[in-house]
């Protein structure tokens, strides 16, 4: 992991982790981060925030400010999706599931 000092406020911009999940065909998942990287704002999992490609993380008034660009790696911010439970949740496994499970 990265580490990059942000000139306008010398905190420390810490660069993306992709958190890889075996249960997820072996793809790769954002890792939703809960603070902003310049203000230390909270952010929740559905709360609005914006990411870079590296997934650096903003609160919506500090993408703003930075003109919707990252301090760090100079890329877009876009928005982040939201996401309703947590990874580490265990989905309901149903009679389907379970039943396509064993088929394979």
């Amino acid at each position: 992991m990265t580490r990059v000092a942000v000139p306008e406020t010398g905190a420390a911009v810490h660069g993306a982790q992709c958190v890889w999940n075996p249960d997820n065909d072996g793809a790769a998942m954002l890792r939703m981060k809960s603070t902003c990287e310049r203000c230390s704002a909270s952010l929740g999992l559905t709360d609005r925030a914006f990411i870079c490609s590296f997934e650096n993380t903003f609160c919506p008034q500090c993408a703003e400010q930075l003109e919707h660009r990252c301090p760090s790696c100079q890329a877009e911010l876009v928005q982040r999706p939201a996401r309703t439970r947590s990874p580490t949740e265990v989905p309901d496994q149903g009679f389907k599931a379970k039943l396509e499970k064993l088929l394979v």
